[in-house]
């Protein structure tokens, strides 16, 4: 990796993830830019109800929440600066006023990763949204990273492999953006529906196994027989994994467990951060 983007607000979670992007950036010898979002519109719509002008009050709190939401901004920059510079960090940072999902997405395709905390970001967007608008511009993966953990940078991976091009291509993009991190193990999981399917499987875990374990990884692979969703949200518990690597697809996202309630589940359980890739 050669740049590295996080997203700051104010919030817990980005500095669970700015951790994590400083030891990313010290491990790859990567540049880290610090992106802080001034969401106006967002901050604005709760108060639209009282009218344009409509009063003097009206206009005394418009003004006061765009002021709020420009001090964040310059806040969450401070903070950012402050953290690096205590592990001898050098950044980049950009104060951008504008929509979040745009501003983010745009600035992420000059980027290898795009980090952001889970739970909310600037303009009180939820991060699964926010990533997913990221990567629907083209901009490479997303690692929204969980604020409740010690070990905030990947070391027990669990990725999801069910045969379709996205979940390879997550696969192959975490591996090359990690080679030079410290990842302890790489646990490979695939669900399959009958015992007809349960040779497939196996041969797909192995393909999968042969081609991380060339790039200098440790791998096991698990193999389970039932609703991929559940089931890969439970071998992640009782692995002890800290990051999950999950493809998202273009078909609708009930249809695959690589998204939807499979994802906003991890994320509300604040217990995985999650790599995410197109």
């Amino acid at each position: 990796m050669k740049r590295i983007l996080i997203v700051l607000d104010a919030s817990p979670a980005t500095a669970r993830a700015t951790t994590c992007a400083i030891r990313l950036a010290r491990s790859a010898g990567a540049q880290l830019a610090g992106l802080a979002v001034a969401d106006v519109q967002a901050r604005l719509a709760p108060l639209a109800s009282m009218g344009i002008g409509s009063s003097a009050y009206a206009k005394e709190a418009r003004e006061a929440a765009v002021s709020e939401e420009r001090a964040q901004a310059r806040s969450s920059i401070a903070d950012f600066m402050k953290a690096c510079a205590a592990e001898g960090i050098t950044p980049e940072t950009l104060d951008v006023e504008g929509d979040t999902a745009l501003v983010v997405g745009e600035e992420a395709l000059g980027h290898d990763l795009a980090l952001i905390g889970a739970g909310a970001v600037p303009g009180e967007e939820d991060s699964f949204a926010v990533a997913l608008d990221v990567l629907k511009v083209g901009a490479g993966p997303v690692l929204v990273v969980a604020p409740d953990r010690s070990d905030v940078t990947p070391a027990k991976v669990l990725a999801g492999i069910d045969g379709h091009p996205p979940s390879w291509r997550s696969l192959a993009q975490f591996v090359s953006r990690f080679e030079g991190a410290q990842v302890q193990e790489v646990l490979l999981f695939n669900a399959y529906q009958n015992d007809k399917a349960r040779t497939n499987s196996g041969a797909m875990l192995a393909k999968a196994a042969a081609f991380v374990r060339s790039h200098g990884f440790h791998v096991r692979t698990v193999a389970r027989l039932g609703v991929p969703e559940s089931l890969l949200l439970e071998a992640a518990r009782e692995e002890g994994v800290d990051t999950l690597v999950l493809g998202l697809c273009s078909r609708p996202f009930s249809e695959r467990f690589s998204i939807g309630s499979l994802v906003h589940g991890a994320l509300r359980s604040n217990a995985y951060s999650l790599f995410l890739y197109h």
